[in-house]
């Protein structure tokens, strides 16, 4: 296995034991020897990652774009006055 595997690895369980275990997921992170191995860097940074996810407030805090505006379409029967209608 690869050092770019385990560090997938190790951050997919990182997050899910934050998610699903977050007092586990902080024991295991104390209790952490070596902080050097892959496995256990993309551990750390998937149980951070969830942390960061589950702090950022969830509203949607954004504008629509402005759309232009095409032209207007005539008014319909403006102006017109069904007295003075020429014949």
């Amino acid at each position: 296995m690869t050092d770019e595997q385990k560090i997938v690895k190790g951050f997919n369980a990182g997050y899910l034991m934050a998610r699903h275990r977050p007092e586990l997921s902080q024991t295991i992170q104390k209790g952490l020897d070596n902080k050097e191995d892959s496995y256990v860097v993309g551990f750390i940074a998937g149980a951070k990652e969830y942390e960061r996810e589950v702090s950022k407030p969830r509203t949607r805090n954004y504008k629509a774009p402005h759309l232009p505006q095409g032209p207007k379409s005539p008014d319909k029967g403006k102006g017109k006055d069904m007295d003075n209608r020429e014949v």
